[in-house]
């Protein structure tokens, strides 16, 4: 097949304005958003053999490839591997996988944050407790009034608890105002650390006693101001999880929980797995307690997959924004063709299938999922307060943002009181209680969500803390056997995908076949073994590095018959997927 190297969709850059009782501060415009790649153009990320000596590493890879260096990425046992203009990354990803000593390769893949543009003049925290108050609009200008109770019931939550400054939150993103009047108190402070220009804590980061920054590389996490405008990103999602409870501007959701800032990005250039996983094994190191990831993108990255599963083993629960594409997360396909083709897909990290994530959609102040907000019946956990969302913004005040990328703090917020309340529930038992404690309005239900619930902070504090997340047909890990045939029924957006597995053996071949029902847009994708998410879609790999092997796309009520070739022994992956409406299927598989 052909490597897949569509551009991320970029969200627009924001300019924010202060709240008339805010420090004097003149509304902005950002530059509009520049087309990105998927990943880095000019690098790639390295897991190298323990048994390959460092000091070897240069001269064994300049056999494979051309680069201009080889830099560790601190902390992580990863390597940068930097290429020369006009060296392909696909290429270089495919020769240096050839190498005996390397563990994994793949391209450094960017993500942009997940915020929508803004118009902010608003004063009121909706999404904290909704009596269908006034407030202004974000976007459009005028007021609107909520829905009374369309909120995540934070008042009767902090009856019980505000949180505790014992629980840690890092947040992974544009960088934290730390003199922000709002924040300042509630700032990370690295008590092994003092600012003495040595490593104290033998961490490998010099006075990092407020976090760090890993896009400038310095002890520094604030946001960047160029000259027209601030990176607000980040300190807008800060106010969210712990504004001060003091009396003055906003509060948060855990208004006595301790952020960690880690900067990662930036709101016009996005950020890329290298600073995203050196950010997560620091926050590892550290003993944060939950992660807060307001980014994603269609890359499916394995390297940072992984990251995210050790910090779970570790102790610490990754909460991640849906995305703001209005799709679905369950569902992958390419629209137009050539230079016009747009990749529809998961939104990676929230997307990967892993028991300490929990992925969020945004809703509204009537309880309704956001028109923008991305869904998913498998994939998508929960909606929360995401749109004219109030908080603290860079030069000590105020502004609106809409987006999952505000509804995702929310989250992290109630999942720090319920680390707060009970140290001792691992991360899975943080995600549970909140995913059983949801609300379900009418207008989040429909099968967009695992829950088909909107946060609710109070019952979260005490509710169950069973299973919540059973296997599901729709993912690799709850895939049902296949012999020689199969029939099912798919309906969307409540039942996306149906999974098949089958131990095939290499060198055989196969053509397996689906009927479609009349008038149905169903589709045929086989995935090779190591296979770990539905739609692991890897931009810049190769046909030797791809994990998808083989699919059938006909037009709507076309039958699919795809052929392929095992590669290698093992279990492979049989996707049958509705692009929209419902019926029944067959699906059957047989040599050739």
């Amino acid at each position: 097949m052909v490597a897949l190297t569509l551009p991320i969709a970029l969200a627009a850059p924001l300019g924010a304005s202060p709240r008339a009782a805010g420090p004097a501060r003149s509304a902005t415009t950002a530059p509009p958003a520049r087309p990105r790649l998927a990943y880095v153009p000019h690098e790639v990320l390295v897991r190298f053999r323990g048994s390959e000596p460092a000091v070897s590493r240069p001269a064994a890879v300049a056999r494979a490839v051309p680069f201009a260096r080889i830099r560790p990425v601190r902390g992580t046992g990863l390597s940068a591997v930097a290429l020369p203009y006009g060296t392909s990354v696909p290429d270089a990803v495919t020769a240096l996988a050839r190498m005996p000593g390397v563990r994994a390769v793949q391209p450094d893949y960017r993500y942009s944050f997940t915020l929508e543009p803004t118009d902010p003049d608003f004063v009121q925290q909706w999404g904290l407790q909704n009596t269908g108050q006034p407030h202004m609009r974000t976007n459009g200008g005028g007021t609107t009034s909520g829905l009374a109770g369309a909120d995540a019931h934070l008042t009767t939550a902090w009856n019980t608890t505000e949180g505790s400054p014992s629980t840690v939150i890092a947040v992974l993103d544009t960088g934290v105002e730390l003199d922000h009047p709002d924040l300042a108190g509630n700032i990370w402070t690295n008590a092994g650390e003092t600012a003495n220009g040595t490593d104290d804590d033998h961490d490998g980061y010099i006075d990092d006693l407020h976090g760090w920054d890993f896009v400038d590389h310095d002890d520094d996490p604030s946001p960047m101001f160029d000259g027209f405008d601030w990176d607000i990103h980040g300190t807008h999602v800060a106010g969210i999880i712990a504004a001060a409870r003091d009396g003055s501007g906003t509060v948060g959701v855990c208004p006595t929980c301790t952020i960690m800032p880690l900067r990662v990005g930036t709101d016009a250039g996005g950020v890329d797995d290298e600073a995203v996983i050196a950010a997560i094994h620091f926050a590892v190191r550290h003993h944060a307690g939950v992660m807060n990831m307001s980014f994603g993108g269609p890359g499916w990255s394995g390297m940072l997959r992984s990251a995210i599963a050790a910090a779970g083993r570790a102790g610490v629960l990754t909460v991640a924004a849906a995305g703001n594409a209005g799709a679905d997360d369950d569902s992958l396909f390419v629209s137009g063709a050539g230079v016009t083709a747009k990749l529809h897909s998961p939104e990676f990290p929230a997307a990967f299938d892993l028991p300490t994530i929990i992925s969020v959609a945004a809703s509204d102040d009537h309880d309704r999922i956001a028109g923008f907000s991305n869904v998913g019946r498998v994939s998508v956990d929960l909606a929360a307060p995401g749109v004219d969302i109030l908080s603290t913004i860079p030069s000590m005040s105020y502004g609106m943002l809409d987006g999952t990328s505000m509804a995702t703090p929310f989250v992290v917020g109630v999942a720090g009181l319920v680390a707060s309340l009970h140290p001792g529930y691992s991360p899975v038992q943080i995600k549970d209680a909140i995913l059983h404690g949801v609300d379900r309005p009418h207008g989040v239900a429909g099968g967009r969500t695992v829950t088909n619930g909107r946060l609710d902070a109070a019952k979260a504090l005490n509710a169950s803390t069973a299973n919540a997340t059973p296997k599901s047909d729709g993912t690799i890990a709850g895939a049902v056997r296949l012999v020689h045939a199969k029939t099912g029924t798919l309906s969307y957006p409540a039942d996306v995908n149906d999974v098949f597995r089958v131990h095939l053996l290499k060198g055989h071949r196969y053509v397996a076949t689906l009927d479609v029902p009349k008038d149905r847009n169903f589709d045929l994708w086989v995935w090779k073994p190591g296979t770990l998410d539905v739609w692991q879609v890897e931009p810049g790999c190769t046909k030797a590095t791809c994990h998808v092997l083989a699919a059938g796309a006909e037009p709507k009520g076309k039958d699919e018959t795809v052929r392929f070739a095992a590669g290698k022994t093992g279990t492979y992956y049989l996707i049958v997927t509705d692009r929209g409406g419902a019926g029944r299927y067959r699906l059957t598989l047989q040599p050739r």
